[in-house]
């Protein structure tokens, strides 16, 4: 499977993992697993989500399809961080788009590593105490 969600911190810290060649039916089904977490209990604690695109080699160009696959991100209320390659300009365009699909109560930000997603997310909420 192309895609993976984790826990780096249980009920806290969510990582979603995109691999190799990512489909549009393996896309949908991570984002159904993710939605199912983000949207169970609206008074729990805030989320954060890594999604580590750092990893992945390709990914259904139908933005239509996509945006409304990323809606899920409108009731996300934790940090989102993007995980893009660097030198990947289509990677960090879709990081860009997927902020504007976001809800204010949302914050989206871009890391070039997991590593630094990591730190983003302990500079904004210290009481996670990530460590590495």
């Amino acid at each position: 499977m192309a895609t993976e969600l984790s826990w780096v911190v249980e009920s806290r810290v969510m990582r979603i993992q995109y691999i190799d060649d990512v489909t549009m039916s393996e896309l949908q089904a991570v984002m159904d697993q993710a939605a199912d977490i983000l949207l169970s209990d609206e008074e729990s604690l805030e989320i954060h989500t890594i999604a580590d695109m750092s990893k992945m080699k390709s990914l259904p160009s139908n933005l239509a399809q996509l945006g409304s696959m990323m809606s899920i991100f409108k009731h996300v209320r934790g940090v989102i961080v993007m995980v893009v390659p660097e030198r990947n300009s289509l990677m960090r365009f879709l990081a860009s788009y997927a902020s504007k699909m976001t809800a204010k109560k949302a914050r989206m930000l871009t890391a070039f590593s997991f590593e630094e997603a990591i730190s983003l997310l302990q500079e904004r909420d210290p009481q996670l105490q990530l460590t590495f």
